[in-house]
């Protein structure tokens, strides 16, 4: 009986153990991912509703966006070793879907720190790439699903 008992124990201990580890890595997160652009510049999907582009300063693991990068929700971008283009949508309350028909463009001078946009058609945006004489950006590409180079982290990892 008492062999039992410490079985029985043993295991709500190890089930209490592997909970604990579960809330406090964020595993809730599992589908989150970082992707890295030239000049210490990233993209991190945050959440299904939060992807975002910044920058990054070496050795720090805050992004930093407000003024040098684009806020949520970026759908799709491109890039080359100077400019990355992205196109985002606004995204409203949780609980209403996101509304994918009039995305805004924005370029962002990774060597400079400077934005460009928000532009509200894909002509003016064109324009202003012709203005800026950006080419070799490549074609768009989706942030869903997570774009072939994302960097997921560690299962098990609590940074």
């Amino acid at each position: 009986m008492c062999n039992k008992r410490s079985k029985q124990l043993h295991l709500l201990s190890i089930l209490i153990i592997g909970t604990f580890l579960f809330v406090s890595c964020g595993l809730a997160g599992l589908g989150d991912w970082e992707y890295e652009f030239p000049n210490n510049y990233e993209m991190w999907r945050v959440n299904a509703r939060n992807i975002v582009i910044g920058y990054r300063e070496p050795g720090s693991s805050v992004l930093r966006s407000s003024g040098i990068g684009v806020d949520a929700h970026v759908i799709a971008f491109c890039f080359n070793d100077q400019f990355v283009c992205a196109k985002r949508v606004t995204v409203g309350d949780a609980d209403k879907p996101i509304d994918y028909d009039n995305p805004q463009f924005y370029i962002i001078d990774t060597m400079e720190q400077a934005v460009y946009g928000p532009f509200e058609d894909e002509e003016r945006f064109s324009d202003e790439l012709n203005h800026l004489d950006i080419t070799g950006l490549g074609n768009w590409e989706s942030t869903s699903p997570a774009p072939k180079g994302a960097i997921f982290p560690s299962f098990l990892s609590c940074n």
